[in-house]
């Protein structure tokens, strides 16, 4: 009897042991969650149709190819992205005035020739449109790549601007990779 019992408590042990293996690999094997600035898409220059940073500190990315679009014509670049779903309708826009884009970086603090706009529709009953224009705001967009020959525009943008009416929005670590409309 001592050695069934012996025999017994082994298979316990076993099958103790074995459970205990099992659960520890299932906590290791599960994937790690993407912090918000992981979410965003890379700061690529292939012209990737891509478009993403953090709004206060969340990350907000487009999804598909048609919710991000640039367009250079007359002098003006024009970059521009939106997000409408059933609980969010918010739009990024990019202006810069002049009459030769190229990689440099441009400083959003003149309405009239470059600025962004930052607007959320989601709860019409208060709706907020922030601007970078000097005065209610500032930030920069820096173009990293503008190829003329391929139509791809690529570059990093931040901003912060404040209204009365809705406080203060801080958008950081922007970044877009774009084909362009000439």
């Amino acid at each position: 009897m001592s050695s069934k019992l012996n025999v017994l408590n082994l298979v316990v042990f076993c099958i103790a042991i074995a459970c205990l293996t099992s659960l520890s690999h299932c906590h290791r094997d599960q994937p790690k969650p993407k912090t918000e600035l992981e979410k965003l898409p890379a700061a690529t220059q292939t012209g990737a149709y891509s478009f993403g940073c953090l709004v206060n500190g969340k990350a907000w990315v487009t999804r598909t190819t048609i919710d991000a679009s640039a367009v250079n014509q007359l002098g003006m670049l024009q970059i521009g992205a939106e997000i409408q779903t059933s609980s969010v309708n918010q739009t990024i826009f990019l202006f810069i005035k002049d009459s030769i884009v190229s990689v440099k970086s441009y400083s959003f603090d003149d309405k009239a020739t470059q600025y962004s706009l930052f607007s959320d529709y989601t709860d019409l009953n208060n709706p907020c449109e922030f601007y970078t224009d000097g005065t209610n705001g500032n930030g920069a967009l820096v173009i990293t790549k503008f190829d003329q020959a391929k139509l791809i525009v690529s570059g990093t943008f931040s901003f912060t601007a404040w209204t009365a009416k809705c406080d203060t929005i801080k958008v950081t670590e922007g970044r877009f990779d774009l084909h362009y409309i000439p």
